[in-house]
């Protein structure tokens, strides 16, 4: 959304929408965690250096997230 646009909005209302973003967000990241995790009685794949960096920062992003909402 341009300035512009955002200018014709309330403050309570671009919360709203800010706020609405940081859930859809959230949803991606649960997604993207929950690709990592293996469904219950299967065995965890071991990941690599990356991977294993990879899903410690969406576990870091996920729970400041949740303090956010």
């Amino acid at each position: 959304m341009d300035s512009g646009a955002s200018a014709l909005l309330s403050p309570q209302q671009l919360g709203t929408m800010g706020m609405e973003a940081l859930e859809t967000a959230i949803a991606y990241w649960e997604d993207a965690l929950a690709a990592y995790r293996p469904p219950p009685g299967d065995i965890l794949a071991l990941t690599d250096a990356e991977e294993g960096k990879f899903t410690h920062m969406l576990e870091k992003i996920l729970e400041k997230a949740y303090k956010l909402q």
